[in-house]
């Protein structure tokens, strides 16, 4: 059987790998080998992409090899988020450490550089009061099945259960090898598409290494969701921190004797000391 010869439509390099680009790791083969005619897509041009895409993408690729896990994670404008979402949009993840919520490996491939894009479409299972959310997730979903590179995704349903709530995750992820504008086009057209946020909204990019990139993320979250590590909400400080100042007064008064300026001292002492070392952490 003779070997089929594809060109490489990032490169130009003759490829006869119909998975990725053995010169640049591309996937765009993969579209040429369907007959998809990549000059009616958006896949070959930058004009769609989200301006400091590609820039982070690089970025990843450039701290790939210097640390064991890096990561890029695309949200949506801060406050445009939808009911009971963060505004998190998708994740590009060093691909030999990818990883489906079960901890499962999406591609384990050993030392190589690449640029996975991971998407997940989560379902809470028994809670009515998320009904509203579950529509938004599968409609999202149905707008990614409508997509022309959707088959090229590889696809994972799993099950996680969190704070009381069950969640099902179909989550789907493709190896897009050090291509970075082509990922950054493929990513473009799914924010358009899929979770409709036009090319003028601004969107928030973060790429980050090792426990950065973890802590990077939850501090994204709780931000987002009007928290901080220091226990505040956006209303101020915690609901118990008055109370118990006005209790340590009286318990200085009462029990033990002490001026009552010597329980308002102990609360400011510890709310400096809690200020320097949630600065240090």
């Amino acid at each position: 059987m003779e070997e089929k010869l594809l060109k490489c439509p990032n490169c130009g390099a003759n490829a006869t790998n119909n998975q990725n680009c053995e010169y640049c790791g591309s996937l765009l083969v993969r579209f040429v080998d369907k007959g998809i005619d990549l000059s009616k897509t958006s896949y070959t041009s930058n004009a769609e992409v989200f301006p400091g895409l590609i820039q982070h993408l690089q970025q990843n690729l450039r701290m790939q090899g210097t640390s064991t896990l890096v990561g890029t994670d695309v949200f949506r404008e801060l406050g445009k988020q939808e009911k009971n979402s963060n505004g998190y949009v998708l994740s590009v993840i060093q691909t030999n450490i990818c990883m489906w919520y079960d901890n499962q490996y999406f591609k384990k491939t050993g030392s190589n550089k690449g640029l996975s894009i991971l998407l997940s479409f989560e379902t809470i299972l028994n809670d009515n009061d998320f009904q509203e959310f579950n529509f938004e997730e599968d409609a999202r979903l149905s707008r990614f099945e409508q997509l022309e590179s959707f088959s090229l995704f590889v696809p994972h349903t799993c099950y996680a259960k969190n704070q009381g709530l069950k969640r099902r995750f179909r989550q789907y992820a493709i190896d897009f090898g050090q291509d970075a504008e082509g990922a950054a086009r493929l990513i473009s057209e799914i924010i358009q598409k899929v979770y409709q946020i036009p090319l003028a909204e601004k969107i928030e990019i973060l790429t980050n290494e090792g426990s950065a990139f973890e802590k990077a993320r939850n501090e994204a979250a709780k931000a987002r969701s009007g928290e901080t590590d220091g226990g505040e909400t956006n209303g101020g400080y915690a609901w118990w921190y008055i109370p118990g100042c006005i209790l340590i007064c009286i318990v200085s008064v009462l029990v033990f004797g002490l001026p009552w300026w010597f329980g308002i001292a102990c609360c400011v002492l510890g709310y400096v000391v809690e200020e320097f070392l949630s600065k240090s952490n």
